[in-house]
């Protein structure tokens, strides 16, 4: 692109637009700021990680009480 063209494009934008506030001036920030609170997904993320975690656990703990009545090691019926 030709220095030109570039001033052209770029010419009547930086002319036109002022210069805007800071991000820091129009959000307030605290630094030292300590919020105590989980987010409501991370909450929904912990409890399907911990739900899926105990159906797993049961789902495999009755075929491996199937697999021990039946004498089948493997776990799969004969």
């Amino acid at each position: 692109m030709g220095p030109v063209l570039a001033f052209l494009l770029a010419g009547p934008l930086r002319v036109t637009t002022d210069p805007g506030p800071q991000v820091t001036e129009i959000v307030r920030i605290r630094p030292d700021a300590n919020d105590p609170s989980w987010p409501p997904v991370l909450v929904f993320c912990v409890l399907v990680v911990v739900v899926g975690g105990l159906v797993s656990a049961v789902v495999f703990m009755r075929r491996a009480r199937e697999a021990a009545r039946n004498g089948n090691a493997a776990g799969r019926g004969s």
